[in-house]
């Protein structure tokens, strides 16, 4: 089973929902340290930022425990949207969230996350092995690594997407991948 992984952005762009339906279990990574300038209160359409508060606490690093300023859950506003707009592109991909707390690197963090929701391969951006990813280390306990490459005309912004294919247009550039594994494989290294 196919796992990718990323954190609650808010208002995610396109390629985010692209790499989760190429998955069966997306795995929402919600107990990280927030970002401050990151995508996890804000998002970029056409060129501006869209930026949403948050309340001045630095008690709170982790995303799950920070408020935007009308007091409502960041991780809860984010997974609002996440989930309005995966049904709306009608992903079937089963969301699971994080299960992992213990200290460790990046990539054994990965590892028990992909284990935990029962899969054995991972879905990730080409980036991913110059950031954070040993591969090498994926591969010695049990897990396939295979790289996402989104199409250059759908590296935009979801409602860009939208906006310029309409809801069945931007499901349709989806559809394709509905055959997880294959097409898993023709964008892989």
């Amino acid at each position: 089973m196919i796992a990718a992984i990323h954190q609650p952005n808010f208002c995610p762009w396109f390629p985010f929902f692209y790499k989760m339906a190429m998955a069966d279990k997306f795995i929402i990574l919600n107990n990280v340290q927030f970002e401050k300038n990151g995508y996890q209160n804000r998002f970029k359409y056409k060129d501006k930022w869209v930026t949403k508060s948050i309340m001045n606490d630095s008690m709170h690093t982790k995303i799950i425990d920070k408020k935007y300023a009308t007091g409502r859950s960041l991780n809860d506003l984010n997974m609002s949207w996440i989930n309005v707009i995966k049904d709306t592109l009608e992903i079937d991909t089963e969301i699971v969230f994080s299960q992992y707390n213990e200290p460790c690197s990046p990539t054994e963090r990965l590892i028990h996350e992909i284990k935990l929701a029962g899969c054995d391969t991972y879905l990730t951006n080409p980036d991913a092995k110059n950031k954070y990813l040993d591969e090498n280390i994926m591969n010695y306990n049990g897990i396939d690594v295979k790289y996402c490459k989104v199409p250059a005309h759908l590296n935009k912004h979801t409602f860009e997407i939208l906006e310029e294919f309409g809801i069945d247009g931007a499901i349709k550039q989806l559809k394709g991948l509905n055959e997880k594994s294959t097409s898993v494989l023709q964008l892989s290294k």
